[in-house]
């Protein structure tokens, strides 16, 4: 009697090793979705616009100050964008177009993303609950 008892706890054992694997696996499925909804480039911006819009403006220079430290190829990227341009092209009339041009379109990107990301939500939800899913089948 105990030979069946035994084969029948360590099978039972088995079982609920199992189930702790796949429950672990589901977890981690829904962390990884849940980090890559979270690094979206809108999600980031959602992120950092709350806490720019409550900042006051010696605060966000001060942010910036750091921001520089810390990056130094940031700042380089700004003075080179600030930079006219009359070596590559003529004039630096063009150069400047292309900059207005560029900052337009950035925001104007920035805008359809707050505008989506306003408008749909459970869309969004929706497309993440399908990725766990999928995740869950190939499991």
């Amino acid at each position: 009697m105990s030979k069946s008892s035994a084969h029948v706890d360590r099978a039972v054992r088995i079982e609920l090793l199992r189930a702790k694997a796949a429950l672990e696996r589901e977890a981690l499925v829904s962390s990884v979705v849940g980090a890559g909804r979270d690094l979206t480039p809108s999600a980031l911006a959602k992120d950092v616009w709350p806490r720019l819009a409550s900042m006051k403006g010696t605060t966000i220079a001060m942010q910036a100050y750091h921001l520089l430290r810390r990056y130094p190829v940031v700042g380089s990227s700004l003075s080179a964008l600030a930079l006219k341009g009359g070596g590559m092209l003529a004039g630096g009339g063009v150069m400047r177009l292309l900059k207005v041009a560029g900052l337009g379109f950035a925001g104007f990107k920035a805008l359809r993303m707050v505008q989506d990301a306003r408008s749909a939500p459970s869309a969004r939800a929706l497309r993440d609950e399908a990725t766990v899913q999928a995740a869950r089948r190939t499991l």
